[in-house]
């Protein structure tokens, strides 16, 4: 029974790790275009 509960807490893990770090590259690439991001969204960023 501990196998498959550790398989979720696993899988649990690698997806906030997955999300944390495409948020983190989206916040960079925002300010790189010179925007700043207000939750989700990049504003202020000018797009060539």
């Amino acid at each position: 029974m501990l196998r498959p509960v550790r398989l979720v807490i696993v899988c649990l893990i690698a997806f906030t790790a997955g999300v944390l770090f495409e948020r983190r590259s989206q916040s960079d690439a925002c300010a790189a275009a010179g925007g700043t991001m207000s939750g989700s969204f990049c504003e202020g960023a000018t797009h060539d």
